[in-house]
């Protein structure tokens, strides 16, 4: 029968660590050449910036600046060319005969060559409009990378507080060992003085053997929990040592300012951009025209010999038909505004529920630990009393060796406890949108 010990560092460690976690090495060291611990702090920012999505945040920003440089080009000059040369069937002409008045008739060979030039002079605020939408669709692509990172954020914490939770089994287990090998030295003395049975010994040897296996799946364990925030981190030494963050005092804020808040604001933004510019689109544009140009005929149509000619002025230009759907366009913008006003109403909803629970969990956790104090404390005494009773022949070696393992079972259930309570308080404190200890 396996020991209590055994089933907490298979159940404990395994089930509380793996459920909740769902290209840099870490080398500081202190001032006297020591290794630093890994804190829960770079792990998350050495996660963040070895993660692909850390790539993400450039390509929005470059993405945003080539779009907002195409819309201010529409405001440039625009330059055109254009050549012709064709032949037809019939000309222009003059039905009429005027004496000694010869009128040439037009050559139905022509051609022509001219340079074109357009300068918009208001464009009923498109590019205006157009610059709004692309930098809204640009905050709200990073505000979406935020809520990824967040997620990324939560499976490296579970992973870092499986292995703080590992690292608290494993001294415990040593100090089982300890305690069992005091034991055995005693239990050996009273075997070789001939007051107790070599079974006894035989039983505290099988204790030491359940608890030895109990450290090499703890070891297995963290090796393995090392190794995925390692993959998420970059690189970590199998064998550095983790620091235990510090507890968060104060969590008393009631708002939540979530990044997915966040992302649902730049979503209502964008909606009310593309709003403007379907109202821009349906207003009339004005610019300013010149042609320059040569060629047979020229602007006399009349005339055979080639020349040089010009034309400038105004053009408005109104596309009535974008009224057709304006309305239509306005309304699904804001229906799409109320869908994501909806989706935030829900989620602050859902994250104020997980912020309650939170702060239950650190009530609760908060109360089992001190009574895991006492426990402990009893557990104690009764173990001592029962080493003074098995010396004295009053209970057995099983007695003995069934106390000993509960009084380390209530050491290790406050342990849990306790990284429970701290997890508790880190996930509320995500919980309400802080980026509390990042870099």
């Amino acid at each position: 029968m396996k020991t209590m010990n055994t089933i907490n560092a298979r159940r404990g460690i395994v089930l509380f660590a793996l459920a909740l976690s769902g290209s840099l090495a870490f080398s500081e060291t202190t001032s006297d050449g020591q290794v630093s611990p890994v804190t829960l702090e770079w792990c998350r920012s050495a996660a963040a910036a070895n993660h692909p999505l850390a790539r993400s945040q450039g390509l929005i920003d470059e993405a945003l600046s080539l779009t907002l440089s195409s819309a201010t080009r529409d405001l440039f000059p625009r330059v055109g060319i254009t050549a012709k040369a064709t032949t037809q069937s019939d000309v222009t002409s003059i039905p009429i005969s005027i004496p000694n008045i010869p009128i040439e008739k037009a050559d139905p060979e022509q051609y022509q060559i001219a340079a074109d030039i357009s300068q918009v002079l208001y464009d009923g605020g498109v590019v205006r409009a157009r610059r709004k939408a692309a930098a809204a669709a640009a905050t709200a692509d990073s505000r979406r990378l935020d809520v990824d990172l967040d997620g990324l954020r939560s499976r490296v914490d579970g992973l870092f507080f499986g292995i703080l939770l590992a690292d608290a089994q494993r001294a415990q287990n040593a100090s089982l060992l300890e305690d069992l090998g005091v034991n055995r030295s005693r239990v050996k003395a009273m075997v070789d003085a001939g007051v107790a049975s070599k079974s006894d010994l035989a039983s505290v040897e099988v204790e030491i053997l359940k608890a030895e296996q109990a450290r090499a799946e703890i070891e297995s364990t963290r090796s393995s929990l090392v190794g995925c925030l390692a993959v998420l981190t970059g690189a970590i030494d199998p064998v550095a040592s983790f620091a235990s963050p510090e507890p968060i005092a104060d969590l008393s804020g009631s708002g939540v300012a979530r990044s997915e808040l966040a992302l649902f604001d730049a979503q209502e933004a964008a909606c009310e951009s593309a709003k403007a510019a379907f109202v821009a689109q349906s207003m009339p544009r004005v610019s300013a025209f010149a042609q320059v140009g040569y060629g047979k005929p020229a602007l006399n149509m009349l005339s055979n010999d080639p020349d040089s000619f010009w034309v400038a002025g105004v053009r408005v230009n109104w596309a009535l038909d974008s009224f057709y759907t304006l309305g239509e366009n306005l309304r699904k913008a804001d229906v799409s505004a109320e869908q994501v006003r909806v989706q935030r109403d829900a989620f602050a909803l859902g994250a104020e529920a997980d912020a309650r629970k939170y702060r239950g969990d650190i009530e609760r956790y908060a109360a089992l630990v001190e009574d895991d104090g006492q426990i402990i404390a009893l557990r104690g005494e009764i173990k001592r009393s029962a080493e003074s009773k098995y010396e004295n022949g009053a209970i057995s070696v099983s007695d003995l060796l069934r106390e000993i393992t509960a009084e380390h079972l209530a050491m290790q259930t406050k342990t849990l406890h306790e990284v429970q309570g701290l997890l508790a308080e880190y996930s509320l404190d995500a919980a309400l949108g802080n980026r509390r200890g990042e870099k």
